[in-house]
């Protein structure tokens, strides 16, 4: 979930993200590189915007817990 705007829509499709995109915020807006995900360790390391990264989190943690988006009204 955290390489979402890494992923190809085919690879989106195949982990089960697709509803992922009405929770985050628009694509043409603001950073949305979250961080860098380390192939060999496993480990996601989250970037040093906070201000743009912290939301987006939130936004992708409402998705997975099935809490209402807040780009809704």
């Amino acid at each position: 979930m955290w390489r979402y705007y890494h992923l190809t829509p085919e690879e989106i499709e195949q982990h089960g993200f697709v509803g992922l995109k009405d929770y985050l915020p628009d694509n043409s807006t603001g950073n949305r590189d979250i961080g860098n995900y380390d192939q060999d360790t496993g480990w996601m390391r989250f970037g040093s915007k906070h201000n743009d990264i912290f939301p987006i989190i939130g936004d992708m943690i409402r998705w997975k817990l099935n809490l209402p988006s807040r780009h809704k009204s």
